[in-house]
């Protein structure tokens, strides 16, 4: 740990430590008959570390931007002891602060390579009685991309790190407790660019579901998003949501709806199925014939 702000680091993979250890005949077997230990919550991480192959040379050090691309922080249901060193809660601090971008800007390579990563999912949330989801998500980790499952103890947690977390360009929500998290927060935080989505599971009014489509649209971005239609009125009226008429073709792939214009490279790929209503926006090289 001592050697990491000297290196250059590529990746970073961060777990807050034995996340899962609840599930009692696990932990037996994975810590070699010391599961006595794990009686009270875990004081320490893990934290796998892929270290770029060109090291800095130590005198330049200082001058190293440690902005991490790739990142992954995560709730996990198995245990990677055997690629990951242990080390304090201290030791884990101060290596988010090293770590910890110097500025919040769009991913350099625009794409999910370079992107932060926050999972959490609800199945595994649910289990856990130490609150380690809570954590992570107080640590405010820099992020550009988040699938958290929202369950009753977490809704204040998530709402104040998506208020805090700035811009995302990939965005997972599925939440079906008594008031959902905040649509508006969501959307406004949410920055549409080539290959990124909104899905939303939860609950959102007609009002708020029309922004989305219009500002994927005036993206000009390849931009996905799905939304789960909650308590809604029933009246999803493609046309009046999607502005069809400024579209000069329209037709059907199967189950799906397509519209473009002739002088974009963009269509609109619409699918309304049950209570789940999907878009994307589809770059395609259209083909032009000059007449001779």
């Amino acid at each position: 740990m001592n050697a990491v702000p000297v290196l250059f680091m590529e990746d970073v993979f961060i777990i807050l430590g034995a996340s899962l250890l609840y599930y009692k005949a696990f932990c037996a077997l994975v810590s070699s008959g010391r599961s006595d230990r794990y009686e009270n919550p875990p004081t320490y991480g893990l934290c796998k570390l892929r270290i770029g192959k060109g090291s800095c040379q130590r005198s330049a050090a200082k001058q190293v931007v440690y902005d991490i691309a790739g990142g992954r922080t995560t709730l996990r249901g198995k245990d990677s002891r055997a690629s990951c060193e242990e080390i304090s809660l201290d030791q884990l601090d101060d290596l988010i602060n090293v770590v910890r971008p110097t500025k919040r800007t769009k991913p350099l390579r625009r794409d999910r390579f370079s992107a932060n990563h926050m999972d959490i999912n609800w199945l595994i949330a649910e289990k856990d009685t130490w609150g380690l989801g809570q954590k992570l998500l107080s640590m405010r980790f820099p992020v550009d991309e988040i699938h958290l499952g929202v369950i009753e103890g977490y809704k204040n947690e998530i709402e104040q790190f998506v208020e805090t977390a700035g811009l995302l360009f990939y965005v997972s929500i599925r939440d079906f407790t008594s008031k959902s998290v905040s649509f508006d927060l969501l959307f406004d935080s949410f920055v549409p660019i080539d290959g990124g989505f909104f899905i939303f599971e939860g609950k959102a009014s007609r009002h708020q579901l029309e922004r989305l489509p219009m500002k994927c649209d005036m993206s000009e971005t390849a931009v996905r998003f799905e939304v789960c239609f909650v308590n809604f009125d029933g009246e999803r009226a493609l046309g009046n949501m999607f502005n069809l008429s400024k579209y000069s073709q329209t037709r059907l792939e199967k189950d799906w709806l397509v519209a473009y214009r002739e002088e974009s490279e963009l269509e609109l790929h619409i699918r309304d199925h049950d209570r789940l209503l999907e878009c994307g926006w589809v770059r395609v090289k259209r083909v032009t014939v000059n007449a001779s």
